[in-house]
């Protein structure tokens, strides 16, 4: 969300200091939504996990699709509580579901490998994605870099849940032949 400020400002003419400022606002939703969302997702079920996983999903998907229509769509006031919501919810299902996976599949002893494999995998994507992304909001194309990040929420949205079902699934058949 490094260019968000830049987006700001070029797409929706605040100025440099005002774009900065907003742009916090959405980086600073996503400290809110880990630990808001995050305390009150430790006291649900698995199942429900799952669901509070996908509904949180859904604007990471969303709101990237909808801003990259441009403020023909969004308008300047809309598109900083949208960036923030979209801060609210990205937070807790890029560090938590991953991090309760390799605990139930590392165990004690590769829980650590597990974490640095998605780290490594995570740094590698980012090292490739984000200069492509800051080459793209040099000139301004900000729909790209948008659509791109809807298509990257699309992905979790499908993917995570149903990693998280099949672990669910696996676990319930795992209780019951204890």
């Amino acid at each position: 969300m490094n260019y968000i400020p830049q987006l700001l400002h070029a797409e929706y003419g605040y100025d440099h200091g005002m774009s900065a400022t907003l742009g916090g606002f959405a980086q600073g939703g996503s400290v809110i939504g880990l630990l808001g969302v995050g305390s009150y997702y430790k006291t649900l079920s698995r199942g429900s996990k799952t669901r509070v996983i996908f509904a949180l999903l859904v604007p990471c998907f969303l709101v990237p699709l909808l801003l990259s229509a441009g403020p023909s769509v969004v308008s300047p006031i809309a598109v900083v509580p949208l960036l923030t919501l979209w801060g609210l919810t990205y937070a807790l299902p890029f560090y938590t579901p991953p991090g309760e996976f390799a605990m139930q599949v590392g165990g004690k002893a590769g829980t650590a490998l597990f974490t640095n494999v998605f780290d490594a995998a995570g740094f590698t994507m980012s090292a490739t994605w984000n200069p492509w992304a800051s080459s793209l909001a040099k000139s301004n194309d900000f729909t790209t870099i948008l659509l791109s990040q809807a298509a990257f929420g699309a992905i979790s949205m499908v993917t995570m849940p149903l990693c998280m079902y099949r672990q669910n699934a696996k676990a319930a058949t795992a209780k019951k032949a204890d």
